[in-house]
């Protein structure tokens, strides 16, 4: 089944009632055993398996094992949005022939849509630049370079992608514009961006790896791996470096914009899927700059971005520490309480409560009640609830990837984390109550946010349910076999 449909149509009525209040297990395992509301795209690397069943030892293997099983299931399915059943009826030719077709309007039109996403390319990518790769094509068409030619082709794919969505041709392979081509056309000369890094073959990367994560496309993960090794090879890390690379201001704002833009792609996708960071923050020299596309009477997203891309690294960072109980290295051998990891937890929540806290319709009243989205147009709508999400799918990896720290604390902190999780899963479904079908073909983190939350409240559920039962066995095995005098390790 493809995902279609209008902006009115609610794609998570597949939630279940019962999966968020289930009156016993058998309703959530009937549910998710059911007919999948989206066709699987490979394997969706969610966050670490927040709140981890096996930490109850009391469940035996049997029903452990069915119930990896559910959450392996939830966690593989992923709607289809850049993928065409019929490429191969597609014509080979380069777009960039067609001139007829891509006239100045429509070229137009396509750059206007680009910009309409506030945190998007309009924050890499000043419009006159985008205008001057426009005319450079409109110019000499097949004779362009391949930095503008990638460019090019990337920002028509973003820019028809939207204009599909807005003038409602939401069906892939049926749609008026050929986004996949266009994408394709972009990907196929990948490589040499990569063998010959350039400053500008690094932002056509970055416009690529934008779009590729927005639609959730495999091909996300080998752009973002090429654009660090175009920042490695230009030493895009280092200020001085820069400076002695690039004469200009201007191309040493450009330079910087691009490692920071890339940095704020990466930092939440590593947290999500559990992947290694390719740019460490620790190797940052300087602070980011302005977005492109910044002015006084504007919100810049960009400063925004990379400011929760920075909780996000010490999020990861910590994550291994606080799962075995371990202070930071430099903390020495004496681990004083406040470096405890239910400090840690603290700490980092207070960075993303003082994040949100800044976002510009925090102050406004009721900006974060979900019963306000429906005043707000689409694209408002959107981008608030994309922004709440992330706060609270935070939230949830922080919790959930750090209660194993938390019982060597004591393990007096692993019901209120367990508890923080939920309340944060409840409050992304209830936000994800505004989210249409149309809102998750536009950016496919939406539909990510929902798979989260969904986990965490089904663990929830079935450990509650199982509750009863894990007793009567503990009961029962205390009677059967003689209670050994030997402490055993907390299994989290």
């Amino acid at each position: 089944m493809q995902l279609t449909g209008t902006s009115d149509d609610f794609p998570t009525d597949w939630l279940d009632p019962q999966l968020v209040n289930p009156p016993d297990t058998a309703a959530i395992m009937q549910t998710l055993s059911g007919e999948n509301s989206f066709q699987p795209s490979g394997l969706l690397r969610d966050m670490a398996d927040p709140l981890p069943l096996n930490s109850d030892s009391g469940l035996n293997a049997t029903r452990n094992k069915q119930i990896a099983g559910f959450v392996h299931k939830l966690r593989s399915q992923r709607p289809f949005i850049l993928c065409d059943g019929n490429s191969e009826t597609l014509p080979s030719n380069n777009i960039m022939g067609h001139r007829g077709f891509y006239d100045a309007k429509c070229i137009s039109q396509c750059l206007d849509a680009c910009y309409a996403d506030p945190e998007g390319i309009r924050v890499l990518l000043e419009r006159k630049s985008m205008d001057f790769v426009a005319d450079e094509v409109a110019k000499y068409a097949l004779a362009v370079d391949t930095e503008t030619s990638v460019l090019f082709h990337s920002l028509m794919a973003i820019g028809c992608h939207g204009l599909n969505l807005d003038q409602g041709h939401h069906t892939i392979g049926k749609e008026k514009y050929p986004v996949l081509k266009l994408f394709k056309e972009a990907l196929g000369m990948k490589q040499i961006l990569r063998d010959k890094p350039t400053l500008r073959g690094l932002q056509a990367l970055l416009t690529m790896a934008y779009f590729s994560a927005r639609v959730g496309d495999d091909s996300t993960s080998s752009l973002l791996a090429d654009a660090a090794f175009c920042v490695q090879t230009l030493e895009l890390h280092n200020a001085s470096a820069i400076e002695k690379q690039y004469k200009s201001s201007l191309e040493q704002q450009v330079a910087k914009r691009a490692l920071w833009f890339l940095n704020s792609l990466e930092k939440p996708r590593c947290l999500a899927e559990g992947l290694l960071p390719l740019i460490h923050d620790d190797f940052i020299d300087y602070d980011p700059p302005s977005s492109a596309s910044h002015s006084p009477d504007e919100v810049d997203w960009f400063a925004i971005n990379a400011r929760f891309a920075t909780i996000c690294y010490s999020i990861i960072r910590e994550r291994p520490r606080c799962k075995l109980g371990r202070s930071s290295p430099r903390r020495g051998q004496g681990q004083a309480p406040e470096h405890s990891a239910s400090s840690t937890i603290k700490r980092i929540e207070s960075l993303l409560d003082e994040w949100r806290d800044d976002l510009p319709f925090a102050s406004e009243s009721n900006a974060t009640q979900s019963n306000e989205f429906a005043a707000l147009t689409c694209s408002q709508r959107r981008h608030r609830i994309k922004c709440l999400n992330k706060y609270w799918s935070a939230v949830i990896a922080t919790h959930s990837g750090q209660a194993r720290g938390v019982v060597v604390d004591g393990g007096g902190g692993v019901g209120l984390s367990r508890a923080r999780c939920i309340e944060a899963a409840q409050e992304i479904l209830k936000n994800s109550h505004y989210i249409t079908s149309t809102d998750i073909l536009y950016d496919i983190s939406l539909y990510y946010y929902i798979t989260v939350a969904t986990r965490v409240i089904m663990t929830a559920v079935i450990r509650d349910a199982f509750a009863g039962d894990v007793a009567e066995d503990t009961v029962w095995k205390n009677t059967k076999t003689p209670r050994k005098e030997t402490s055993l390790p907390y299994n989290i």
